[in-house]
């Protein structure tokens, strides 16, 4: 059997296997609140999950009961995945979690004031606000001044423009370890209050080790996300930094060249190519590739970017079949 019809083959089942997965489930996005409220006999339990731009999530837990309060913060890096039935929630403490997907909701069970007890919750979208919160991170100045103005979220390197009256209060030095509470803005936050600080800065868990785009990416099925017509997509590199890009949908196949460098990446397409991906009403897969310039890589999957901006986040379909298999997985653990 040629490569042509092996991917062609392989891209029909996988197709079949994970088509129409985001049929009728939300598509998060950023600038979301999901909130949600249980009780564990004497014990309320309240949940507010912020998704913000960037996949950064803030998950507040609030605790009442007996006459007190207490409230836990979380923050870390949140992505939509499985087709769109899952959402996962991670950061370099070693947090991993995971909530379905519903039609209008999320769920899943979270864990209580106790390790060994936990809470199941369902999460009803709110009216969004800028959140309010507490993390541990790393003050530095981002200029000459010598005045803290950035903060580093230790759990998923996170970087944040700041400003407060409380910053000044601060002893001087290159780098200072916070515990602190801000209030999130789009482009600048404010510290409200510093809990704690530190001058040993502790070490970061988040290194990604570079791996090569061709050892990486290539001879693996991908899955855009649904609204494309629930294409796969597979890189084959021809030669270094030059290969094809093959696409199979529910009624086109198509292949085009690509060049890679480094980070950067770019789709070669022609007229040909625009009309038959324009017929089988995949425009924003065209836009993708009109618009792509780097790659990278993320929560095991690939990342398409325009600039900064990131584009798309594929899943390798081999991996997406095995989770759906795992009905386990759709919880939070």
């Amino acid at each position: 059997m040629s490569r042509l019809a092996s991917v062609i083959l392989v891209a029909c089942i996988a197709l079949f296997l994970c088509e129409d997965v985001c049929a009728g489930r939300l598509v998060l996005r950023a600038d979301s609140l999901f909130v949600g409220e249980c009780r564990n006999r004497s014990l309320h339990h309240r949940i507010e999950l912020s998704l913000l731009d960037g996949q950064y999530f803030v998950l507040r837990q609030i605790f009442t009961g007996m006459g007190r309060s207490f409230t836990r913060d979380m923050t870390g890096h949140w992505r939509q995945r499985e087709g769109g039935a899952v959402l996962t929630l991670e950061n370099a403490y070693g947090f991993y979690a995971t909530l379905a997907v519903g039609i209008d909701n999320l769920y899943g069970s979270f864990s209580s004031v106790s390790r060994d007890s936990s809470d199941f919750a369902t999460l009803s979208p709110a009216s969004f606000r800028q959140p309010v919160f507490t993390l541990m991170g790393t003050l530095f100045s981002s200029g000459k001044n010598g005045r803290y103005d950035s903060l580093r979220d230790g759990a998923c390197d996170r970087l944040f423009s700041v400003t407060g009256s409380e910053l000044a209060r601060l002893p001087k030095a290159d780098a200072l370890f916070v515990d602190a509470e801000m209030a999130f803005g789009p482009k600048e936050s404010r510290i409200l209050r510093i809990r704690s600080h530190s001058f040993t800065i502790p070490p970061s868990n988040f290194q990604k080790k570079d791996i090569p785009f061709a050892e990486f990416a290539c001879g693996k099925m991908w899955r855009f996300p649904a609204g494309s017509g629930s294409a796969s997509c597979a890189f084959f590199e021809t030669e270094p930094g030059r290969g094809t890009f093959e696409m199979t949908g529910q009624s086109f196949w198509l292949s085009v060249k690509y060049t890679r460098q480094g980070e950067h990446l770019a789709f070669e397409l022609g007229k040909k190519e625009r009309e038959m991906l324009r017929k089988a009403e995949a425009l924003d897969l065209l836009a993708v590739l009109e618009k792509t310039t780097s790659w990278g890589r993320d929560a095991g999957g690939l990342l398409l970017f325009a600039g900064s901006d990131e584009l798309v986040f594929m899943e390798d379909l081999d991996s997406l079949k095995k989770s759906q298999m795992d009905s386990g997985r759709h919880r939070i653990r």
